[in-house]
This record gives structure tokens, sequence and C-alpha cells, in this order.
């Protein structure tokens, strides 16, 4: 008896070892089987990792094309103006936004696109060129939670008249010299204006005492006064060419109008203080060496000066191109508004942003805002209301039939996009 029991306990210990080895093998076989696992999970996802990033590179790259092939299309079918440029960008990078949002790469993942933004390193989305712009742009490729971006550099060709003035200073450079009255005028008008009747084409002179233009309509062709001029009780001159002036004062009458077809240039102060109707309209750009004091209707299609303090009431001024205010723009009684197509530059005697904080709910602009004041100088101050699309001003009806002034450039009919460089 003694015996079994003594064979029962060394089969016991046995069976307790070889328990033990069958644990310690199913540990280890459980061990390295977790490894093995993990190293498969990590190697599967470094895998997607990789495919997703070879995509998100893939889809950017189909991003660049695309974006090459809408900006032809726009280039192809937009007029460029230089005098509305930045309603021209402004539009074009909508346009490649919106496109790029709404462009399937693939139905069954819709989590793979691309997108199409400006190049966030660089202060300017894009620069002027002698026949068109350098566009700056970022494309980002999408799969999933991984992104890949490319910095592309696109060169735009436009077809141009010739005709366009690029920004603010080319028109500053232009109209320092004014133009100087012809020798032999075709019609001098000092003593009888309402009865001096000009075509497009011929020259119209008044002398330094000046003329009144009243109840009457009254059609030119280039303009040329060394006095002042009264436009009064529903007259409406229509110059159909550019403007010299010294001053001149329109009466606030709802028909009293001058249009001028081309470039104006006043060495003297513009001045309607009677109501907000009479109509003042430049279809070109503007010069005022001795400033602007207008409570009425007022529009520049192009470029805009003001040498002096620029005043306005009631209206919004409407300017297609670049604004300048070498001394400041002002609101009567804080009523009014000034939008503007391009950039507007504003130089006062005081803190800028005390300044723009007295005017920053008068301002609309498509372009940059700067400025510059007691040596400080302040770019987009965040109240600053940057419209997303500048509807056409009040004066773009009237201007409609008239083409840019003649000013510059050679004209060139070639449009046409090419990628210049991409940067990973």
């Amino acid at each position: 008896m003694k015996r079994n029991r003594h064979f029962l306990k060394i089969i016991s210990n046995n069976n307790g070892a070889a328990l033990l080895m069958v644990l310690i093998v199913i540990s280890l076989i459980m061990f390295f089987s977790t490894v093995i696992m993990n190293s498969i999970l990590t190697q599967g996802k470094q895998n997607q990792i990789i495919a997703e990033d070879y995509r998100a590179v893939h889809l950017a790259e189909l991003g660049t094309d695309f974006t090459e092939m809408k900006l032809t299309e726009y280039v192809d079918e937009k007029d460029f103006e230089t005098a509305g440029k930045a309603i021209y960008f402004h539009n074009l990078f909508k346009m490649l936004s919106e496109e790029a949002a709404d462009f399937t790469v693939d139905d069954d993942y819709p989590e793979r696109k691309f997108l199409v933004s400006k190049d966030d390193r660089k202060n300017s989305s894009y620069e002027m060129t002698d026949d068109g712009a350098n566009l700056f742009l970022k494309v980002t490729g999408v799969d999933d939670e991984t992104e890949k971006d490319i910095y592309v550099t696109y060169r735009l060709r436009f077809a141009t008249s010739g005709g366009s003035l690029d920004d603010v200073d080319d028109w500053g450079s232009v109209s320092n010299e004014f133009p100087s009255p012809p020798e032999n005028p075709d019609y001098d008008c000092s003593e009888n204006l309402n009865g001096c009747k000009a075509e497009e084409g011929e020259t119209v002179y008044i002398g330094e005492d000046g003329a009144t233009i009243k109840n009457n309509e009254l059609t030119t062709g280039d303009f040329y006064s060394d006095g002042k001029i009264n436009v009064d009780s529903n007259a409406k001159l229509t110059i159909l060419g550019l403007g010299v002036f010294n001053e001149m004062y329109i009466d606030g009458n709802p028909h009293t109008q001058v249009l001028i077809r081309d470039h104006a240039y006043f060495e003297g102060q513009l001045v309607s203080k009677s109501n907000k109707h009479a109509a003042f309209n430049v279809c070109g750009s503007a010069r005022f060496k001795q400033g602007v004091d207008y409570l009425s209707q007022f529009g520049v299609r192009q470029h805009l000066i003001s040498d002096e303090p620029a005043y306005f009431d009631k209206v919004t001024v409407s300017v297609g191109g670049d604004a300048l205010f070498k001394q400041g723009i002002f609101f009567h009684k804080n009523k009014g508004s000034l939008q503007v197509g391009g950039d507007i530059t504003i130089h006062v005697n005081q803190d800028p942003q005390k300044y723009f904080n007295s005017i920053s709910n008068r301002l609309r602009v498509v372009g940059d805002l700067t400025i510059h004041g007691n040596g400080k100088t302040i770019v987009n101050p965040s109240r600053l209301q940057i419209i997303d699309q500048l509807k056409k001003p009040s004066f773009a009806s009237v201007c409609a039939n008239y083409p840019l002034p003649e000013t510059g450039g050679s004209g060139d009919g070639d449009t046409g996009v090419d990628l210049v460089d991409g940067e990973y």
C-alpha cells in the first residue's frame, strides 16, 4: 500500500511538472504570437501610411493638372483689365477653390480629394509681369487623414488692349505732368460754352475766366480749361476724350451730370455741395491735385489719386481700380462709403489705427488697405470689411460702351497658362 502511494506521488509530481511545462510553452507561444502580430500590424499600418502618402502625392499632382486646365479656361474666357485686377484675381481664386471642391476623384472613396488655395508662405498670391502674372498656389492632396502639399507657380499670359495702367503708381507717373492744351484747339469756347458743339476727336479750350453750363446738354472731344467750370441747373456735360481742368463746381440738381470718357486731370478742386443727386463719372483714371469736396454721386472706373484731403458724404463712392489718398479721406457726418475694386492706400497726419477706427465702417475693398501715419503703417486691420465680390459700381453702366483709354502697353493677343515650378 505504501508503495502504491509512493508511485502515485511520483506520478502526481510528474503531472505537475508537465503542466508547468505546458503553461510555459503556451506562454511562450502567446508571447511570440503577440510579437509577431504586433509586427504584422505595425508593418500593415506602415504599408497603409506609405500607400496613403503615395496616393496623397498623386492626388496633389492630379490637382496641379486640374488647376492648370481651369486657369487656361479662365484666362481665355475672362477679359483682363488692370484697373480691376483685384476683382479678377479674387474671382479666379474663388473659382479654383469651388471647382476643386466640386471635383470627385473616386465615387467609392469620397475622402480622396485635392484642395487648391493660395500659397500661404508668400505675402502676395500673385505678381504682375509685362504680359501677365505669376500665380502662387498650394495644391493639397488628401487621402483620409493624410495630406501632402505641392507649392506651384503658374505663369498667366493675358490678352490686353494696350490701354491699361497696371496700378495706381503707373497712373501717378502718367498724371504727374498734366497734358498741355493744344496750340490750335478746334473750339475756343471761352465766350459761349453753351453754344460750343464739338464732336469726338475735336478739342475744346476754355480760358482763365472759366464758363458756366446751364440748362443745356454739351458734348465735346478733349476738354481743357484754365478757369473754373460751373455745371449748373440740369446741365449735362459729356467729354468724349480726356478732361483737363483747373477747378469745377457741379450743382446738385438730380439731372446735372458730368461724364469724362477718358482720364480726368484736376489742378484745382472738384466741388459739389448741394445734395446727393448730381453725378460725376470718369471712365478712365482721375487725379485731383487739390483734393475733392464732393457730396453727390461719384465714380472712377480705373485709378484715383487725391493729393489733398478728399471729402465725401451720403453716397457710395466707387473706384474700379486702386485708390490713393495722400492727405486722408473723410466722410461728412460719418455718412457715405467707399468701395474699391483694387487697393486703398491712405496717408494721414495721425495714428493710423485711431484714424482707421473712425472710418472702418465706411470702407469696402477687394484688395489691400494700407494706412500710413506718424511713422507707423498698418495693413488690412482686422475690422476691415473685405467683401467677397465687389458688385459693379453704380457708374459701370455709364462707361460700359466706352473702351479703356489708350495709355501705355503694347497689347498682346496670346493668352495661356504654364506650370513654371512645383515644390513638394
